[in-house]
């Protein structure tokens, strides 16, 4: 990286050295607002108002499926059963009956009125 990219990225407030912990929280602390919000965890990667959401969830599917092959992950117990406690679903399969269900009900609003 050049010396003028790095002042660039500093200039608009990048910051090099982020907790990975604090950063995983935030998102958690998200997703649980998600929850409240739309009564699922399953967060589409191309949510409108929360994209970085999105691509968490989809990331954190990633890392649990790594450490289901025994492969290395950065998914740990405690963040599995935390994600497990507010009833997060491994499968992206879930995404989809949910998006396939909005789409129903949306097809069936546009139907009636």
């Amino acid at each position: 990286m050049t010396a003028e990219r790095q002042a660039a990225l500093e200039k608009i407030g990048f910051e090099w050295s982020l907790d990975q912990g604090i950063l995983w929280q935030t998102r958690y602390d998200e997703l649980v607002a998600f929850k409240q919000q739309h009564d699922h965890c399953n967060v589409p990667q191309n949510c409108e108002h929360n994209k970085p959401l999105g691509r968490w969830v989809a990331n954190q599917r990633a890392l649990y499926k790594l450490l289901s092959q025994g492969k290395p992950s950065q998914m740990t117990a405690e963040r599995q059963a935390a994600l497990e406690k507010i009833g997060f679903e491994w499968s992206s399969l879930a995404y989809h009956r949910i998006c396939s269900n909005d789409t129903k009900q949306s097809s069936t609003f546009l139907e009636t009125n």
